[in-house]
């Protein structure tokens, strides 16, 4: 009796246990859309464009927070791009240089505008900046252009709108219209090496030409929205002139949403993984779970293919 007891006992436990997993099998979950070798092209074009310096993403705005916050203009004097212009012939000129300071704030704010017009670039970009500039002791720094020296540490937040089209040299043709936000802090600026956290944000749409590996061209359309976080960020102060893309290292993570249309159909991916700054103007993107590797430079915004040893 006591065997019969038993068996019943576990028959009535399998009963239980598939029915749970019947249970389980039959909630509906959300579809989780399969990430195409086209949303990948599509993802590396757009954190591309939201990186580079030159297509007004991060390193632009990282760029007018470490500049030197002038009475008329930013001088971005200590960056070798400053000196030679062909280092950067797509970056633009800042114009209609607006700056106000509030004294019970410590807030700077600087307004200008960036058009430019070439044979591989088109760009038109409206930029509003706020800068909070401290000392060791925590003080406002009403006048950073005298006072650079002192300064401790930099609350920054910028703002970008526009639109931009630009070929890089291998090829690559990207044109992108966005809005984008920044808010940065950068402390540690008394020492050697100092410590950015912070997150930005844009929305916009996208569309991209470009040879892949073997030589054929792949492109895509659509809009997009990214959000990007620091997660370990330091950045060198070099004692000699030399640009922020080779003193940035660490590592930042981003999610971006892409919607686009295929024959008729609205497609909506999430893709999510991190991006290694290599601390020589280059930046490793990566995906979550997916092997494919894409190294990015950071002043233009050039997109090369890549393995883990590459």
């Amino acid at each position: 009796m006591k065997t019969l007891k038993n068996l019943s006992t576990v028959f009535f436990l399998l009963l239980f246990v598939i029915a749970s997993g019947c249970d389980t099998l039959n909630n509906e979950e959300p579809e989780v859309a399969t990430v195409t070798e086209a949303d990948l092209e599509a993802a590396s074009s757009i954190m591309a464009e939201s990186l580079s310096d030159q297509n007004e993403g991060m390193m632009a705005n990282l760029n007018d927070m470490t500049a030197n916050v002038g009475l008329q203009s930013l001088s971005y004097d200590r960056r070798r791009f400053s000196r030679n212009s062909d280092l950067r012939p797509c970056r633009g000129v800042n114009r209609e240089y607006e700056r106000e300071y509030d004294d019970s704030t410590g807030v700077h704010s600087i307004d200008y505008s960036r058009t430019h017009e070439g044979p591989n670039c088109e760009k038109t970009v409206e930029v509003s900046l706020n800068y909070t500039f401290t000392d060791g002791d925590g003080s406002f720094i009403a006048r950073p252009f005298v006072s650079d020296a002192a300064i401790s540490e930099i609350a920054f937040e910028g703002t970008r709108s526009g639109s931009s089209m630009y070929t890089t040299s291998r090829g690559s043709e990207r044109s992108r219209s966005f809005e984008q936000k920044g808010e940065w802090n950068l402390s540690g600026l008394l020492s050697d090496v100092a410590t950015l956290d912070g997150t930005q944000s844009s929305t916009g749409e996208y569309s991209f030409v470009r040879p892949d590996t073997s030589g054929n061209e792949v492109s895509g359309s659509g809009t997009y929205s990214m959000e990007l976080n620091t997660v370990d960020v330091t950045i060198t102060q070099s004692a000699t002139e030399e640009d922020l893309e080779n003193e940035i290292s660490g590592q930042l993570q981003y999610t971006i949403m892409m919607s686009r249309t295929v024959n008729g159909e609205t497609e909506e991916k999430e893709i999510e993984g991190t991006v290694e700054l290599e601390g020589n103007g280059r930046a490793l993107l990566r995906f979550n779970g997916l092997r494919q590797l894409y190294r990015i430079r950071l002043a233009d915004g050039d997109v090369e293919v890549t393995d883990a040893n590459g």
